[in-house]
This record gives C-alpha cells, sequence and structure tokens, in this order.
C-alpha cells in the first residue's frame, strides 16, 4: 500500500478515478504502524515488523501528507503515534517520521516537539490563517466587482 501513495495522488490517478482511494490508503497504513505499536506493548516484545518495512509505510504517509485534504486526518489520526516514530532507536525509522512532520508544514525545530496537542494548536493556526487569508481574498475581489462600476461613473463626469 506504501507505494501506491503517489499513484492515488499523481495526475494519472485523478484521471483514472483512483485518489478516491487516498484516504483509505492512510487509513490502512496508519492502521498497520497503531497495530505494531500495541503488539509491541502488549508482548512487551521488540519484535514485529521491521524497521525497512516501518520506513516504507512512513514514507507512503509522507507522500499522502502532501496532500491538503489528507494533512488534517493525519494530524487527527497519527500525529501522537509520529512522535513515537520521531524517536525511535532506527535512524531511517526516525527521519521518515520526521520528513511526515516537514510535509505537514512543521519546521526543523516544531517538529522536535514532543507535545501533540501543541503541535496541533499550531497546525489548526496555521490552516485558520489559510482560511482567513482566502476570505481577505474574495471580500476584496467583491468590492472590487460592486465599488468598479460607481468609481467609473465618477471618472466619466
Amino acid at each position: 500500500l506504501a507505494f501506491l501513495s503517489p499513484l492515488v495522488l499523481s495526475p494519472d490517478g485523478l484521471t483514472l478515478g483512483t485518489n478516491k482511494w487516498a484516504p483509505s490508503v492512510l487509513s490502512a497504513l496508519v492502521m498497520v504502524l497503531k497495530k505494531q505499536k500495541l503488539d509491541n506493548i502488549l508482548s512487551s516484545s521488540s519484535g514485529g515488523i521491521s524497521p525497512d518495512i516501518c520506513v516504507d509505510i512512513l514514507q507512503g504517509i509522507g507522500r499522502l501528507a502532501n496532500c491538503e485534504p489528507l494533512k488534517t486526518r493525519i494530524m487527527d489520526e497519527f500525529m501522537p503515534d509520529l512522535l513515537e516514530f520521531q524517536r525511535h532507536h532506527n535512524r531511517n525509522v526516525s527521519d521518515a517520521a520526521n520528513q511526515i512532520c516537514l510535509s505537514l508544514g512543521f519546521n526543523e525545530v516544531e517538529s522536535g516537539v514532543r507535545d501533540a496537542y501543541r503541535l496541533g494548536d499550531k497546525f489548526i493556526l496555521s490552516r485558520s490563517r489559510i482560511v482567513e487569508a482566502m476570505a481577505r481574498d474574495e471580500i476584496r475581489r467583491l468590492l472590487t466587482e460592486i465599488w468598479k462600476p460607481s468609481l467609473e461613473v465618477t471618472d466619466v463626469e
């Protein structure tokens, strides 16, 4: 599934209609990592999936993190677990988890924060700023359309 991530978001995926599967692919990848974490806790062992497979899964999630609609879902479903993967003993796993944070819009310093709630608040704040900017642009456009005819009349007189 991790290797399908680029396909479902590609322009070919848009024309083939496979992009509708992106949320399902994301959920499946997240579930594999969460189940692995739960199994390790319950069995008190460090066995399980290999770090290479974990890196592949995290890279798949990282590719999906470039899709704006999926960013909120990643934050909601996976952020606390992602922070744990950043502290993984295998450097490749922690780098892949850090790359997801960068794809979500966090900088290097922010991605080093260990508080999922703080990162969630920052994420929501940045999203609200985007919505605010879009609303300002729309209001500006509408006001220009409304006032332009009256300004033209004034210029003619």
